[in-house]
């Protein structure tokens, strides 16, 4: 039996492109709320590059107004 890797994805890069939204404006706004990253950092983000942390993406679905599983979900490799 072989076991399944599991990988959080999230579609944060479609979201924000739907919206009309800059990666550099959802930084700024998450620095109002005491989260500080980098262009890199939110870049790696975007391209699922980096697993971000519980309590940025809840911050990030916060600021889009979304639910966090609206962003983020499970992918099976």
């Amino acid at each position: 039996m072989s076991v399944k890797k599991t990988k959080v994805k999230n579609k944060l890069k479609d979201i924000l492109e739907e919206r009309h939204i800059m990666q550099i404006d959802l930084i700024v706004d998450l620095g109002k709320l005491g989260i500080n990253i980098s262009k890199s950092t939110m870049s790696n983000i975007c391209n699922n590059r980096y697993d971000t942390s519980m309590e940025i993406g809840l911050k990030i679905a916060t600021i889009l107004n979304l639910k966090f599983e609206d962003i983020f979900f499970l992918d099976e490799e």
